[in-house]
């Protein structure tokens, strides 16, 4: 839940001059029911400075549904308000009265909303070394899509060998790239070469040093990207990744923000993009999504000071724009989830009359 829906739920739960019976439309009774269970338990009165505590503890964080259980409660006579606190008038709360201390009133807990587990933080990997003659043990790193460079072995390469190339001949990474786990090992007496998922590795001989590569444990499998027309010159292209993340849907569950420099010098209004307005080539954050199946949606949202554009191309390959979703001039975009979103997802943040400025990019998936 974001900062902002937080303090909404703390300023309007309480405000409540405008509860009436308006804000009991579409109430579910079992809803209110566990609403007045749990305050109950809390000692019938609910001020300011108790709220987030109490909404985050007892599951009602949805700030539309809290204020028309307590536009219900209010209409029906069970509650009522004094000054910025929220006061149960209910058979369990007969001690509640005005300026009265809460008295906790005995009551079984209400079995607690099922959430998913604290996430978490969303960890960029370093991206991999051209070759494994500097590392040791196990390393775990980023490809980029399109790797190139020269290998030699199958399944275990030559020290000197490019990294990513080998993960893509070994079936560890698709050619859109991914994260890697790298284990060194020594001297081998001769490495075959082959040709394996449209790669060719070379033979060699006796070799001091070798490694071997392997998706990351638990990784979710990327679909391969569909055939797409490609940008011109001078275009977005997500060829290169921007800055490297990887995370889950659990991890995303809680809102994570990315710095970035909003704009950039190319009209992408001639692209093969969908989109308008000014940004780079090279997009500024890419992230390798895993566990999406688990949720509904991933929201994407900018906040800055410019007009902002949001550029997204998803790891099927489509290109999404959005101009003003959010409103204010600035983008939003829901994108539906499913295990068709796990793989690499690249995001722009431009503008839309060339300016630039600092940005706040978020993301946040969503069970519905």
């Amino acid at each position: 839940m974001s900062h902002d829906l937080l303090k909404a739920i703390v300023l309007s739960v309480l405000a409540m001059p405008l509860a009436n019976a308006a804000n009991a439309q579409d109430v579910d009774p079992a809803r209110v029911t566990e609403f007045v269970t749990a305050l109950e338990t809390h000692g019938c009165r609910l001020t300011q400075a108790d709220t987030q505590d109490f909404v985050l503890s007892n599951g009602f964080a949805d700030a539309r549904e809290t204020r028309a259980i307590i536009g219900s409660l209010i209409a029906s006579g069970d509650a009522r308000t004094e000054g910025a606190e929220l006061v149960l008038s209910t058979a369990g709360c007969a001690n509640a009265t005005a300026g009265a201390a809460p008295v906790p009133v005995p009551a079984p807990a209400p079995a607690p909303t099922p959430v998913p587990a604290p996430p978490q933080p969303v960890q960029a990997l370093a991206a991999c070394p051209s070759n494994a003659l500097a590392l040791s043990g196990t390393t775990q790193c980023a490809c980029p899509a399109n790797p190139s460079g020269t290998i030699w072995g199958s399944a275990v390469y030559t020290a000197d060998s490019n990294i990513c190339m080998a993960a893509l001949h070994a079936g560890a990474i698709p050619i859109t790239g991914g994260n890697i786990t790298v284990t060194t090992s020594g001297r081998l007496e001769s490495f075959p070469g082959s040709v394996q998922n449209g790669v060719t590795s070379n033979p060699w001989g006796a070799y001091d040093t070798s490694f071997s590569v392997a998706a990351l444990p638990d990784a979710a499998p990327q679909p391969a990207p569909q055939p797409l027309p490609q940008a011109t010159a001078n275009c977005p292209s997500f060829e290169t990744p921007g800055d490297f993340y990887a995370a889950t849907g659990e991890q995303l569950y809680s809102p994570t923000s990315f710095q970035v420099q909003a704009g950039g010098p190319l009209d992408i209004g001639g692209c093969q993009v969908g989109g308008i307005g000014f940004t780079t080539e090279v997009p500024q954050i890419s992230v390798n999504l895993s566990g999406m199946e688990s949720y509904g949606r991933l929201e994407i949202e900018v906040e800055s000071q410019c007009d902002t554009t949001l550029l997204i191309n998803t790891p099927m390959g489509q290109w999404v724009f959005d101009d003003d979703g959010r409103g204010n001039l600035q983008p939003l975009v829901n994108l539906p989830s499913s295990a068709s979103m796990n793989g690499r997802i690249d995001i722009w943040v431009g503008t839309y009359n060339g300016d630039t400025c600092p940005a706040t990019l978020e993301l946040e998936t969503w069970l519905g």
